[in-house]
């Protein structure tokens, strides 16, 4: 990506495959909405510059060659992107507003286990599930019905994830769960 002379740099994530269960099949995050929840409450796409613009289309573009998103005109509710530069400039990231949408999830509530309570599920277990912990809660996949609701609006138009993004409030706690 070339602005100018200067080149900058956007965060290339890696291919998700998604969090899988004992028996091999995809584990599914379904977010549960307040019943109140306004389907037409959208977002606009926040100004950003012609050169900020374009960085923002080809790292959506990038995400969606990877499969964490695709191009979607069907979601109920979308959220605005944000241009955040980076500690280590001139890298930039996508950062995704999700106040509006935070206002109408029911939190969800984390286990936390015990110690010895898993220390005794571990004793019978003689292979344990790989979790990439750098991508973290970013490989919990969407449930379609959760997925129709994050909807991110970009210049380059409204995309809907498949994975959890940063941001969403229950995603840690999410994650938590599917540790436990």
């Amino acid at each position: 990506f070339m602005t100018s002379d200067k080149a900058i740099h956007v965060f290339v994530p890696r291919p998700m495959t998604g969090v899988l269960n004992k028996d091999g099949d995809p584990i599914y995050v379904n977010l549960k909405f307040k019943k109140d929840m306004d389907p037409s409450r959208h977002a606009r796409c926040r100004y950003v510059s012609p050169e900020k613009a374009q960085i923002q289309i080809e790292q959506m573009e990038l995400f969606a060659s990877k499969n964490i998103c695709f191009l979607s005109p069907h979601c109920t509710h979308v959220s605005p992107t944000v241009m955040v530069p980076k500690k280590t400039a001139p890298w930039w990231r996508i950062a995704v507003d999700f106040k509006q949408l935070n206002e109408d999830i029911i939190p969800t509530q984390a286990h936390v286990p015990e110690p010895r309570d898993i220390m005794a599920q571990l004793k019978d277990i003689l292979r344990l599930n790989d979790l990439d912990m750098r991508n973290a809660f970013h490989q919990l996949l969407l449930a379609a019905e959760t997925a129709i609701k994050c909807g991110i609006t970009t210049p380059g138009g409204v995309y809907q994830p498949n994975f959890m993004w940063e941001g969403v409030t229950p995603a840690s706690a999410e994650l938590q769960n599917y540790l436990a």
